[in-house]
């Protein structure tokens, strides 16, 4: 008598964005002063978070490169968010 076998099926990504190393770097994290963003696409908008969800900064750069002076920011964490919700990363300022 034969066992019922159990086949895995591994869901992909179905985000825009399949290898998101190759397209976007933010730089350096944590970070004292500033946040680079370096992009293969144009960054549309960036928003940034405090953890409490207080959008302290927001600006629409329509560029591949941006910088964030995080300086007069608080330390702690922080969520970036570019391009109307597709892509978010967590920074920490020190």
């Amino acid at each position: 008598m034969r066992q019922n076998q159990i086949k895995v099926i591994e869901a992909s990504n179905l985000s825009v964005y399949e290898n998101i190393d190759n397209i976007l770097k933010v730089y350096p994290n944590p970070t004292i002063d500033y946040w680079k963003i370096s992009s293969s696409i144009i960054i549309e908008s960036i928003e940034l978070y405090d953890i409490v969800g207080r959008k302290v900064f927001s600006t629409n750069p329509k560029s591949q490169e941006y910088e964030i002076n995080s300086s007069c920011l608080s330390n702690g964490v922080y969520f970036l968010i570019l391009n109307n919700k597709k892509v978010s990363f967590r920074l920490i300022k020190k």
